[in-house]
């Protein structure tokens, strides 16, 4: 760059460094600059890219992940023309762990399925358990052309990895219930090609194309970026119905879906469904498996997953604290649907707040209402529970002198219609002296 053999342009999301202003290479540019934009719509980091007359190299990050992609014409130890991606994650113990290295096998999975050995000799992985670091290798590329294919249908794969992990985790007792770990992904990688390895495959995007499917949950996913991979995934989907069911059933419709599919197949579907929030299958799984809302065990293991199903639980497991905690703690908003029994208990509400999730407060409610005596006494240990409060008690004057004197710091989060109320500015001084 120092000699002026390359030019360096900044543009919307990306840095591009070019060795040679050729037309060639400036069509490359423009290219590869339209698709790291979609790469990188919601980063904060610049991609980088860097065109040589013999190679492009892309780096950028996606969240906490790094990733480098080579274009080489003439890679080492006679590849010839060879895509390379190399891609990071932090593999820590932060309840993800599981999908994490489920994500690495998925991305194999997906690349598999997608052909992306196809025009080349073979699809090398390797993955680094120190560095966390996944390796994939596709060498001896038969055109230009087609390693530029393979690089354009890499960045909306790459453009949904964030949050797989989550997803991939809900999902994680699809299949198999022992736990990864490095030693299980690589024996998982090593075997794409396997029976086991490409049902566990098949089914997951069976899930994850249901997905799409259902309208309560495709407005969340296209704001959390990770439709593109699911529309990928729907494109496979008739294949893998077909793999999965005899005859195959109209593949428009969940409920078809399932009607098609026996035993434990049909078993691990329905339970991947549910623990997705796919909502439209609630109905065929409480006709179907009705049992699964009365066992505590089943239903700790779905609203684990998907706490709001604790509104399907029976009355009883809606009362049962076991439940009730794995619920609410998925999904703070499960309180709603708890027992007025449990919800009111001051011991139970109290804990819930402090030690698991603040935003609680808003369900200490017994059968008639808000239990006042609970809310003060969470607000006595902690005042800045007082925001997550309905406005119903926000907007209550009676309430608010109460709270003033349980906790005066109340004073500093109530709505600024009140700070000009004498009363109330009278209450907070006398209480902040005591």
């Amino acid at each position: 760059i120092n000699s002026g053999l390359g030019t360096i342009t900044e543009h919307e999301r990306v840095i591009s460094i070019v060795f040679s202003d050729t037309e060639e290479q400036q069509a490359i540019e423009k290219i590869c600059v339209n698709l790291l934009n979609t790469l990188t719509t919601y980063q904060q980091k610049l991609s980088k890219l860097i065109i040589m007359n013999n190679a492009i190299i892309v780096t950028a990050q996606l969240g906490i992940h790094v990733c480098t992609i080579e274009m080489l014409e003439q890679a080492e130890q006679g590849k010839e023309r060879t895509l390379k991606l190399k891609l990071s994650d932090k593999f820590v113990d932060d309840g993800h762990y599981q999908g994490k290295l489920k994500r690495f096998w998925f991305l194999v999975q997906i690349l598999h399925n997608l052909g992306f050995a196809d025009n080349a000799s073979e699809m090398k992985v390797s993955v680094e358990e120190f560095t966390g670091i996944i390796t994939i290798e596709i060498p001896h590329i038969d055109t230009k052309k087609e390693i530029f294919n393979k690089f354009e249908n890499l960045i909306p794969i790459l453009n949904s990895l964030i949050d797989l992990d989550i997803n991939l985790n809900k999902l994680s007792n699809l299949q198999e219930n022992t736990n990864w770990n490095f030693s299980t992904l690589k024996q998982k990688i090593t075997g794409v090609n396997s029976i086991e390895n490409q049902q566990m495959f098949n089914h997951v995007a069976v899930i994850l194309g249901c997905i799409v499917d259902d309208i309560n949950n495709f407005s969340y996913l296209k704001k959390k970026k990770f439709f593109p991979l699911l529309l990928l995934i729907k494109e496979l989907r008739p294949k893998n119905i077909k793999e999965l069911r005899t005859p195959p059933p109209d593949p428009n419709t969940i409920q078809s879906l399932l009607d098609n599919i026996d035993g434990i197949n049909q078993e691990n579907l329905v339970f991947g469904l549910l623990s997705a929030n796919v909502t439209s299958i609630i109905k065929f799984a409480k006709e179907k498996y009705p049992n699964w809302f009365t066992d505590k065990q089943t239903m700790i293991n779905l609203v684990t997953n998907n706490g709001i199903l604790l509104k399907e639980a029976s009355s009883e497991l809606q009362n049962d604290i076991d439940v009730v905690l794995a619920a609410g703690t998925e999904n703070v908003h499960a309180l709603k649907y708890a027992s007025a029994k449990l919800t009111g208990n001051t011991e139970f509400i109290s804990n819930f707040v402090i030690n698991i999730n603040s935003n609680a407060i808003q369900y200490a409610k017994n059968e008639e209402g808000y239990d006042e005596n609970i809310i003060l006494a969470i607000i006595k240990n902690s005042f800045a529970t007082f925001i997550y409060l309905d406005d119903e008690l926000k907007q209550n004057k009676t309430f608010l002198l109460k709270a003033i004197k349980t906790n005066p710091n109340v004073y500093l989060l109530m709505d600024v219609s009140f700070l000009r109320d004498k009363e109330i500015s009278d209450a907070y001084k006398q209480a902040s002296k005591k």
